[in-house]
Formats: C-alpha cells, sequence, structure tokens
C-alpha cells in the first residue's frame, strides 16, 4: 500500500507577465537569477498555489543562498504586529528594515545590527505571503512600510490578481 508523502512537490514553469516575449522560468530560475528585480509579485485568483510556490522559493533560496537572511512571513499571523505599527505611526518613522527587524522578526541588539548589515549588503530575501488576506484592515500600512523598501536585497510578495497593479505602485 502506497501512502501520500507530503514532500513531494512539483515544480512549475511560471509566466513573467512584465516580460513581452512570456519567458517561461521556473522556480530555480527565479531563485537563482535573484537579482533581476529586486521586488517580485506572484499573484492570481484564489486556490492557484501562491502560498505553496513562495513557501517552496523560500526554502529553495535557503538552500541555495546559505549566505542570505531569509524570512517568510504569513502577514495574517501578524495582525497584532500592524495594529502596533498603526498605533504608533511606525512607517512614517522607521525603515523598511527596522520594521521588519524589531516589529515582526523581535531582533534586538547583535541580531537587529547583524540583520541591518545584511540587509545593507543584499543579502536578505524577504517573503510576505498573503497581500490581499491583510485588505483591507492592514493594507494601507503594509503599502506604507513597503513604500520604504530601497535596498539590493529581496522582497517577494503574494497576492490575488485584483490588488497586483496597487502593489506595483509602491
Amino acid at each position: 500500500i502506497k501512502t501520500f508523502n507530503e514532500s513531494i512537490y512539483i515544480p512549475r514553469l511560471l509566466d513573467e507577465d512584465d516580460v513581452e516575449s512570456q519567458t517561461k522560468v521556473t522556480e530555480a530560475d527565479l531563485v537563482t537569477n535573484h537579482k533581476t528585480n529586486n521586488v517580485k509579485i506572484i499573484h492570481g485568483v484564489a486556490g492557484t498555489g501562491k502560498s505553496h510556490v513562495l513557501s517552496s522559493l523560500s526554502k529553495l533560496a535557503k538552500k541555495t543562498h546559505p549566505d542570505f537572511w531569509v524570512s517568510f512571513f504569513d502577514l495574517k499571523q501578524f495582525a497584532n504586529d500592524f495594529e502596533e505599527i498603526s498605533k504608533s505611526k511606525k512607517p512614517e518613522t522607521q525603515t523598511f528594515n527596522e520594521i521588519v527587524s524589531k516589529t515582526l522578526l523581535k531582533l534586538y541588539n547583535f541580531e537587529a545590527r547583524f540583520f541591518e548589515e545584511m540587509f545593507n549588503r543584499g543579502k536578505v530575501m524577504i517573503f510576505f505571503d498573503g497581500f490581499d488576506e491583510i485588505s483591507p484592515n492592514y493594507k494601507e500600512i503594509m503599502t506604507k512600510v513597503l513604500q520604504r523598501f530601497e535596498s539590493s536585497s529581496e522582497l517577494w510578495i503574494t497576492t490575488r490578481s485584483h490588488l497586483k497593479d496597487e502593489l506595483r505602485s509602491c
């Protein structure tokens, strides 16, 4: 009797919709050629596997770039943190890496300085899953956080297709 093995994952080909030729790329290509674009948006309708792809990409990034700081965030799990950000006006006063390191990752002292150094060197990959799932309550806050992303590090984010243009304008 065969049993289901959860470690099986079927890689897929992805379309880059910013590319006129609709080039097909693999997930490994996206992570390996990580300097083509600092902000990557994965979008689609509900149930198309965006979260699964993002999780797979973050795991692949950890394997292929052991010298990078790689963090995966399921945004709906951070509602309390977004509430804290909104009350304290942090998006207006803190940089992107300060918000991520201190508010989301809860890093202090040496760890926070190490994260900042890695971030400034372009050695950080942040994976945000579910931008559409924090809307509308924290969409504005998250948009302000994303607008502060100025780095050679990488940011990946998933959302439903109806919000992709809003994310691109950040």
